[in-house]
């Protein structure tokens, strides 16, 4: 058994618990839901500045001077999660499965680029065929 399938389900107190992201992957979603909810509560009073509850709702960030200031702020730290997470995913897919490769059966260039396909973030014929089906579905005959 490797060790990512080992902290998966823990057994405490004669409970199961189950752990679906580890505990670094649980802090980028907080950091990234964060990130989202205050860029959305700092920016649709800018799009939205004659609407009565805007200038409410950029007050409870230190008005029109300090807003824009902690929505640029987010900004700069969700654009920084993303590189870490990138970073992040390609370090664990190079030492997950291409390192193990390596080591058991030899890499070349097609094994890699089946490696890479396989992963489920990258798109594959079924998606494509998923997206066609909605946009056949979406569209009107008129």
């Amino acid at each position: 058994m490797n060790k990512s399938k080992k902290n998966i389900i823990r057994i405490k107190n004669g409970q199961k618990y189950f752990f679906r992201f580890t505990v670094n992957q649980r802090i980028q979603h907080f950091i990234l839901a964060t990130c989202v909810i205050v860029l959305a509560l700092t920016g649709f009073p800018l799009k939205f500045h004659d609407a009565f509850w805007a200038h409410r709702l950029y007050a409870l960030f230190g008005g029109i001077k300090a807003a824009p200031i902690v929505h640029k702020v987010a900004g700069v730290v969700l654009l920084v999660l993303f590189v870490y997470h990138c970073i992040y995913t390609c370090y664990h897919a190079y030492v997950g499965q291409i390192i193990p490769l390596k080591k058991k059966e030899g890499l070349s260039i097609g094994k890699l680029v089946k490696v890479v396909l396989s992963h489920p973030f990258i798109p594959n014929l079924k998606d494509v065929k998923d997206i066609i089906g909605l946009f056949k579905y979406g569209s009107s005959p008129n």
